[in-house]
């Protein structure tokens, strides 16, 4: 019941915050992903990803096992699949920081979350949002992989100046140099772009 209700408020909150944007859309010119959100849109965004991730999600242990190689395939696997948008450190890039909503900075947002809860992310996508879906349900290759993504997504807050040297280099693209192996991460909420090159 309690969480029926909740679902009611976010919906209501939902539809007058959908008013509240068409008006200002229309007197700022039209649709448009540049303007930097409203205070109150990530508020309700979070509130609506985490009605819509099921209890269960919370719940979901890896099968992997806690290892060196499991982190360093999650590693290899979100410098190809994630750091596009992410950055190699998760504090997201330019291209994703252009996103509306702009993606999140990692190092920040999954101190609350399970490694379940990732996985349910990474293996589901976000409506309404830029994050896809990664992998065939039920394809028992492609879930490793997404386990091993969460794993190490769960790691970012604690990545060591090593690992960010080597997710810059696999995440630097075709004939692109990455940064130097002592260039400082940027703060939670500078943006990054591709490569690791500050915004």
């Amino acid at each position: 019941m309690r969480k029926l209700l909740r679902v009611a408020l976010y919906l209501l909150a939902a539809i007058g915050l959908a008013v509240v944007l068409a008006g200002l859309t229309v007197l700022r010119g039209g649709f448009s992903a540049r303007p930097k959100p409203l205070p109150m849109e990530p508020l309700i965004a979070d509130g609506l990803r985490d009605l819509a991730m099921p209890g269960r999600a919370k719940k979901l242990a890896s099968p992997l096992p806690q290892s060196a190689d499991v982190l360093g395939e999650g590693r290899r696997h979100f410098a190809h699949d994630c750091a596009g948008c992410h950055g190699p450190d998760g504090s997201g890039t330019e291209f994703g920081r252009s996103m509306y909503p702009p993606v999140p900075d990692l190092r920040e947002g999954v101190k609350d979350m399970t490694e379940g809860e990732i996985f349910f992310v990474v293996s589901n996508g976000i409506r309404f949002s830029g994050m896809p879906a990664f992998g065939r349900p039920g394809d028992a290759r492609d879930e490793r992989e997404n386990w091993q993504i969460a794993r190490f997504v769960h790691h970012l807050p604690d990545v060591t100046p090593e690992e960010l040297a080597e997710l810059r280099k696999l995440a630097a693209g075709p004939g692109e140099e990455p940064p130097a192996a002592d260039a400082p991460a940027p703060k939670a909420g500078q943006a990054q772009a591709p490569g690791g090159k500050k915004k």
